[in-house]
């Protein structure tokens, strides 16, 4: 009987005579990995992970000799690169990782998604970085086709579900112990629905030591005044703005909490095109990358 994996049921080709195959010969799991010098299930992660792409034929993954020998830089015919103790050694897909990231969020696999975030942590990556180099530009992708017609609407939804559920698993690596530098509020500005750009700030917050309050989206800015008469030693409030258009609701949530609270106001986001943007909505600085945004907090807290 032929497993889903691929692991019984014959390859097409003879691994050992692989020099002599032509590039769109196909392979099963099995005999890609014997070929790549890999183990079995490094081949099925590189699938599952939309690295290596795949065809099932009679419930059998097959991939195509040529894009194995592209993923392992001509490994699949004998000249992969290999460690001292004579062991392969596997590339690193740092920026390569965001192409499959923005595939698998469009698909809506969430388990594919995870195992880059795992390969990424592996790798030595912080969650930080994972956030703000992998899930998020791929989000940032997957909107961008969005705007252009490529994708359909319910596509950019099931990628923010997923993306949703991977920033809240990755989370709690991102906290940091020890002593609060303080309270910091995050949200959307009422009328945008868009809540990832500030739970990606948020976990940014929690990585420098910050206690954070993250509301979300859509949070009409009398509610944030009262969230922010409650939190201790507060040390400032993110507003984020997903989409142009934005700026008279910024602006007046703004106007709202400088007559109730006297902390930093910020703005970040997608929606925020320039410095006078900016300026013009009142605001007392511009996140325009998020990492940035716990310095500007200290910087606008000295000089306070």
């Amino acid at each position: 009987m032929q497993s889903d994996d691929g692991r019984s049921g014959s390859s097409p080709a003879d691994p050992r005579s692989s020099d002599s195959l032509p590039e769109d010969t196909l392979l099963g799991l099995p005999a890609a990995a014997e070929l790549a010098g890999v183990h079995y299930m490094t081949v099925y992660r590189w699938v599952r992970t939309s690295r290596l792409a795949a065809e099932k034929s009679g419930g059998i993954w097959k991939v195509r000799l040529g894009d194995l020998e592209a993923l392992t830089g001509g490994g699949a015919r004998g000249t992969s690169k290999a460690d001292s103790a004579g062991r392969h050694r596997p590339a690193r897909f740092d920026g390569s990782r965001l192409a499959p990231m923005t595939a698998a969020l469009l698909r809506g696999d969430q388990g594919g998604a995870w195992l880059l975030v795992e390969e990424s942590r592996r790798a030595g990556i912080a969650p930080v970085d994972v956030l703000c180099d992998l899930i998020e530009p791929a989000m940032a992708e997957i909107g961008r086709r969005w705007r252009n017609g490529e994708v359909s609407v319910a596509d950019e939804h099931r990628a923010t579900v997923v993306a949703s559920r991977l920033i809240g698993r990755l989370g709690p690596a991102a906290t940091r112990p020890g002593r609060s530098r303080g309270g910091i509020i995050v949200g959307a500005v009422e009328g945008n629905r868009h809540s990832l750009g500030s739970a990606v700030v948020a976990d940014i917050f929690r990585a420098a030591g910050y206690d954070v309050t993250d509301l979300g989206a859509d949070v009409p800015g009398t509610e944030l005044i009262d969230v922010a008469r409650e939190v201790d030693n507060l040390a400032a409030i993110c507003l984020s703005v997903a989409v142009e258009g934005e700026e008279e609701a910024t602006r007046r949530t703004i106007a709202g909490l400088r007559s109730a609270i006297d902390v930093p106001v910020l703005v970040g986001g997608t929606g925020v095109p320039d410095a006078a943007w900016v300026s013009a909505v009142g605001a007392d600085g511009w996140c325009a990358d998020g990492r940035s945004a716990p310095g500007l907090v200290d910087r606008l807290s000295e000089a306070r």
